[in-house]
């Protein structure tokens, strides 16, 4: 399970393209992260990108925005541990999937048990996006894998080709990546590769 995450700053002029490529190439999900974006930018860019996931089999997530999430139709809606606290959870589950950012086993156990579907753990390995912030590893998806189930546990963070199977040999049932595809000349192989790689 592949999960990318967007970032029209690494992207450039490629941003539309890369979403697009890496639909093709067969991402399981676009989550769509555009922190700095007003809610009505947002909306626009989040219908037109769920019009290119059309037929594709990738499912549109929003990063915070629940309005954005329901007026532009997407899957689901991606929140902080923060925020995901504070919510009502069931009002939100009978329209959305809804992902979880974790960054301890105390905050994978509180959103498992406050009923995300999936939680996003990391970062992983050492990363660019999280420069000079030291990575939690391997142990960290197993010591989560071992402690929180029926949830998809997706690993992030500095995640490659090279070191993807690692991470799923832990207990992680997907990966999340933004710089491998945000980042590439060519996304569609970046994704084609990684999905390789994550095949047992």
């Amino acid at each position: 399970m592949i999960y990318v995450i967007t970032n029209r700053k690494q992207a450039g002029d490629g941003f539309i393209g890369a979403i697009e490529a890496a639909a093709a190439a067969g991402v399981d999900f676009i989550i769509l992260r555009e922190k700095d974006m007003k809610e009505d930018d947002l909306e626009s860019l989040a219908r037109e990108v769920k019009k290119l996931l059309e037929g594709s089999g990738a499912g549109l997530i929003i990063n915070t925005s629940l309005n954005v999430a329901k007026n532009a139709g997407a899957c689901g809606v991606h929140m902080t541990f923060a925020d995901f606290m504070e919510c009502d959870v069931e009002t939100i589950r009978h329209e959305f999937k809804i992902g979880v950012s974790v960054h301890s086993l105390q905050e994978a156990e509180a959103a498992v048990k406050k009923g995300a579907d999936y939680i996003l753990a990391g970062h992983i390995f050492q990363t660019d996006c999280k420069a000079g912030a030291r990575p939690r590893g391997i142990e960290f998806i197993r010591s989560i894998s071992k402690a929180v189930h029926r949830v998809k546990l997706i690993a992030i963070g500095g995640i490659m080709p090279e070191n993807a199977r690692e991470v799923l040999s832990a207990g992680a049932d997907g990966v999340a990546v933004m710089s491998l595809v945000m980042k590439s000349d060519n996304p569609y192989e970046e994704v084609k590769k990684l999905a390789k790689s994550m095949e047992y």
